[in-house]
C-alpha cells in the first residue's frame, strides 16, 4: 500500500497485489512535475507538492484515492513573504493529521488544518541560509532539511542550525531521512557532467 509521484502530474497507487494488477493511476488535475509526497501517521491524508520552471507550484491532498488540488499559483514565486506561502514548493512532511510542513525555496512553513492562507514561516531569515530541497523529521521539534551546496539544516522547534562545515559548492542533497539522532542524506557531487558522483552522507545531529 504505497504511492508514487513523478513528472507531468503523475500519481500512482499500489495496493500490494503480487500480480502487478494492483497499480492504479490517480488523476492529479495538474501537469506540473510532482516532487514529493508524505502522509499523516494514520494514513488518512496524503499530501503532494510539485514545481516546474515557468509554471505554477502546486499542493495536493489525496484521500480515498482521489486527489484534490489545494494550491495552484504563481504568486510569490520570486518574492519572499513571512505571511504567505512563497517560493517553489519542494517538500512536504508531517507527524500529525492536523499540521503540514511545506519546504519551499525560501522557508519552511507550518500550516494548520490545511489553512494554506495563514502559514507560519519557521526560519524567517534569522541566521545562515537553510537547506531547501527536502524536509524530513521525527517531531515538530526535530526536523532536518537537506539541499543545495551540500547544506544540511536542523530545526529544534525554536531555533535553526545549518551545518556549514558539510557544505560544498556543486554538491546537492536530493533527499534525507532521520531516525533518533542519525541523519542520512543522498545526492550528487557535480564534477563536470560526465564524472559526477553519487553521494551518501551519514551523520549525527
Amino acid at each position: 500500500d504505497f504511492y508514487v509521484v513523478g513528472n507531468n502530474g503523475n500519481i500512482a497507487h499500489y495496493d500490494g497485489s503480487p500480480s502487478g494488477a494492483g497499480w492504479e493511476k490517480i488523476e492529479s488535475g495538474t501537469d506540473v512535475n510532482l516532487v514529493d509526497i508524505w502522509g499523516s501517521p494514520n494514513g488518512e491524508k496524503i499530501w503532494v507538492c510539485g514545481t516546474e520552471d515557468f509554471m505554477a507550484t502546486v499542493l495536493l491532498k489525496i484521500s480515498n484515492n482521489e486527489a484534490e488540488l489545494l494550491y495552484n499559483s504563481r504568486d510569490n514565486l520570486f518574492s519572499y513573504s513571512f505571511n504567505n506561502l512563497s517560493g517553489n514548493f519542494r517538500s512536504v512532511w508531517t507527524d500529525s493529521k492536523n499540521f503540514l510542513y511545506i519546504l519551499t525555496s525560501y522557508d519552511l512553513y507550518r500550516v494548520f488544518d490545511e489553512n494554506i492562507r495563514e502559514p507560519k514561516a519557521l526560519w524567517r531569515g534569522r541566521n545562515n541560509q537553510i537547506a531547501t530541497r527536502r524536509a524530513r523529521g521525527i517531531s515538530k521539534n526535530d526536523i532536518i532539511t537537506a539541499g543545495y551546496s551540500g547544506l544540511l539544516s536542523h530545526y529544534s522547534g525554536v531555533s535553526w542550525k545549518t551545518y556549514t562545515e558539510l557544505s560544498k559548492i556543486f554538491k546537492t542533497y536530493y533527499s534525507t531521512s532521520v531516525k533518533n539522532n542519525i541523519v542520512v542524506a543522498v545526492g550528487q557531487d557535480y564534477v563536470n557532467g560526465i564524472e559526477d558522483k553519487a553521494i551518501i552522507l551519514i551523520t549525527k545531529k
